[in-house]
């Protein structure tokens, strides 16, 4: 009879000596003793200075900058399922210990966040107490809603992964998350005692309602380990990519979820200009390079818009912000559109042009409404985080409407 806890324990074993191997493998004697070492020491004497005498630019530093930092640990964790392809052969016909297995993988996410999250916390100390004077009931409030909303976001990415399959939209989920992180913390800095713990409760409850979405049933078998390998394969690379061993892990191009499927049609409707706009954006989100330089782009003039002090030089960034983003996909569609197996059809002129507005449209205006309602916000509050993506909307159809790309 099989025995969910013996079999999980032997799992997390597996991964973690696995994970050891890989370890070893990255970091041998002089990566640890030259670099390492050198790195931990210096990074522990600088956080000492910052409890002693912080530097004087951190005084410029604004609450919503902590934020987003913390924001971005958010990331550093996965719920994994500890389910293997094999378990179709023989465990998954017995439902009550995957499902135990898919639970005891909760836990551990459950675990690492708060691990990483207590590390977090503790990075930002020093700014919290120093730089904004936060007193202890401050400091415990922050935490328990730091860690709350870390909680919530991982096991709401998962079903948000597991309802869409678009990248563009856990684009949209990421930012939505970041906006509702940083408004529900300036709602929760004006209430009174009895409502902060409301609002605790409320968000603690997150993680409940969408665990019961991410637990295993049989038709969820296969995402739930594709969500595994995934996971898995992605810091495995980072870390051989360092020692020039990336090529030796490998996924099957066919299971993976995050990228668009080969034979996966985006509109139903498959006229030609349908169809040219579906190529270029599958062509595109399958190019990494591409996606991540726009990443990059978009997540530097946020950081310059979050920076940036004066509302004036704010908005002519916002302004650029909006043409970089509009002129890189334009760039990457004219690469496209002159590529030689593009040219080997006989397209017409009308379904070019209806096609580079449609596909530019379509990468580039989630980017650029999730932008504004970053900006609106740390701006305008409430207001601008309305206001400033509807206002955008119409500049991006003015811009390309004004693009003939033939």
């Amino acid at each position: 009879m099989l025995k969910a806890n013996k079999l999980f324990k032997n799992r997390l074993f597996n991964q973690l000596l696995e994970n050891y191997k890989i370890l070893r493998m990255v970091f041998d004697w002089t990566v640890i003793v030259y670099i390492l070492i050198p790195g931990i020491i210096v990074c522990a004497a600088y956080y000492v200075s910052f409890w002693k005498q912080p530097p004087e630019g951190l005084n410029s530093v604004t609450f919503n900058s902590i934020l987003i930092i913390s924001f971005f640990s958010f990331f550093l964790t996965e719920i994994k399922s500890f389910l293997y392809r094999a378990d179709q052969l023989f465990l998954i016909r017995n439902q009550a210990v995957a499902q135990r297995i898919t639970k005891l993988g909760m836990g551990i996410a459950l675990l690492n966040t708060l691990v990483v999250g207590a590390f977090t916390f503790i990075i930002l100390l020093p700014l919290l107490i120093n730089t904004f004077n936060m007193s202890i009931y401050d400091l415990i409030f922050f935490y328990l809603y730091y860690q709350l909303s870390f909680l919530s976001f991982i096991f709401t990415r998962k079903a948000v992964k597991f309802a869409f399959k678009f990248p563009l939209y856990n684009l949209v989920f990421y930012a939505l998350s970041l906006v509702a992180y940083l408004a529900i913390w300036k709602l929760f800095t004006h209430s009174s005692f009895t409502m902060k713990l409301i609002e605790l409760i409320v968000v603690s409850v997150i993680p409940v309602i969408f665990s019961q979405q991410i637990k295993f049933t049989h038709g969820k078998f296969e995402k739930l380990v594709v969500f595994d390998e995934t996971a898995n394969h992605k810091w495995k690379k980072l870390l051989l990519a360092q020692s020039g061993n990336a090529k030796l892990i490998k996924t099957n191009s066919k299971s993976v979820i995050y990228t668009m499927k080969q034979g996966k049609r985006i509109y139903k409707n498959r006229t030609v200009t349908n169809i040219i706009s579906e190529s270029f954006i599958k062509s595109f989100i399958r190019d990494g390079s591409a996606l991540a330089s726009l990443l990059q782009l978009t997540i530097l003039l946020i950081y310059l818009m979050v920076k940036i002090t004066n509302i004036w030089v704010a908005f002519i960034i916002w302004g650029f912000t909006i043409y970089a983003v509009l002129d890189w996909v334009k760039a990457n569609w004219l690469t496209f559109r002159n590529d030689a197996f593009f040219l080997m059809f006989n397209w017409s002129s009308a379904d070019i042009t209806k096609s580079s507005r449609k596909s530019i449209i379509s990468i580039s205006l989630p980017i650029i409404v999730i932008i504004s309602s970053i900006f609106g916000f740390l701006n305008f509050s409430l207001y601008g985080l309305i206001a400033l993506p509807v206002l955008s909307i119409p500049i991006v159809i003015y811009f390309i409407k004004k693009q003939v790309l033939l």
